[in-house]
């Protein structure tokens, strides 16, 4: 390489690194403080909030520690983001990596700081030598973490003086869409893609005003069970697609009056089975049957 192009070269590599690392550097920036867990999911176990209520995760130098209320360490270690880059075919794919060390072990993972009040953290924590996930999953040897800021305006209460229906109804960034444990949303900047709710149907879209979607059904609700209950009619999309009645049984939570959870089966019913036996779920997960969403109101 001739002398003039390999010092161009050189300066443009300087100039890539340069960029690299103040986005590195920016994303460190953000994570440092307090976050509030809204789901976290680990060895295909049900959600680990629910047993740590009021929990909080501080990220601090380079030290990531998850806390119950009552100040007990149920998580630590240190913790290094970069932006790795990968060559997927024709194209070049980069990586927000994230590696934990625990004692000894470095569990290689991924990142992102998302919309940007949200962090989600996916990290092979059993068998890292497996190495980095593609993507953001909870189950098997990874653990995922989806996390809120916590800041001066604080999450609403829910207001009792709604109903569920008057509370469903709007347009929802969609935080998570996790099939068979693993996240659709492809991890890096939000893609804009949303949820929305009417009065009678429920509608996951690539954006707010694109015209199809990615699934959706009409819906009646159940607030009175535990967990409450959500019944799709007419659904249609998803993959595998749903029975030619389109009948789906679901359960949904508010966690707060904008944070919503819904979780719906995709399969593990016979097409034969009869739309009121078919088993709706009893918990808040993902497998290779149930699908499960969270989503922030905007």
């Amino acid at each position: 390489m001739p002398r003039s192009n390999r010092s161009i070269f050189i300066m443009a590599c300087s100039a890539l690194l340069l960029v690299l690392g103040q986005a590195v550097a920016s994303d460190l920036d953000q994570m440092h403080g307090s976050w509030r867990p809204l789901a976290v999911f680990a060895e295909d176990k049900p959600d680990k909030t629910g047993s740590h209520p009021d929990s909080h995760v501080d990220f601090a130098a380079d030290r990531m520690t998850w806390l119950d209320r009552d100040g007990k360490e149920l998580m630590a270690g240190q913790f290094t983001v970069s932006e790795l880059t990968e060559v997927k075919g024709k194209a070049t794919v980069k990586i927000p990596a994230f590696d934990l060390t625990t004692g000894s072990a470095t569990c290689p993972g991924i990142y992102d700081v998302y919309l940007p009040n949200f962090l989600r953290i996916t990290f092979r924590h059993i068998k890292p030598e497996l190495g980095r996930p593609s993507v953001h999953t909870g189950g098997g040897t990874t653990t995922f973490f989806l996390l809120e800021r916590i800041s001066g305006q604080k999450p609403r209460p829910i207001d009792t003086s709604r109903t569920d229906q008057e509370r469903l109804v709007g347009t929802w960034s969609m935080l998570i869409s996790f099939d068979d444990a693993a996240d659709k949303i492809p991890p890096g900047p939000s893609a804009g893609q949303v949820c929305v709710i009417t009065k009678e149907r429920i509608e996951w879209r690539e954006s707010p005003k694109h015209p199809g979607f990615r699934v959706a059904a009409d819906y009646t609700i159940d607030p009175t069970t535990t967990p409450k209950q959500m019944d799709w009619q007419n659904a249609k999309g998803g993959n595998p697609a749903p029975p030619e009645d389109g009948y789906l049984p679901a359960i949904y939570e508010f966690i707060d009056e904008d944070t919503l959870k819904v979780c719906y089966p995709e399969s593990g019913f016979k097409a034969t089975t009869p739309p009121k036996e078919r088993a709706r779920p009893t918990r808040f997960q993902s497998d290779g049957n149930i699908n499960l969403w969270i989503m922030k109101r905007q």
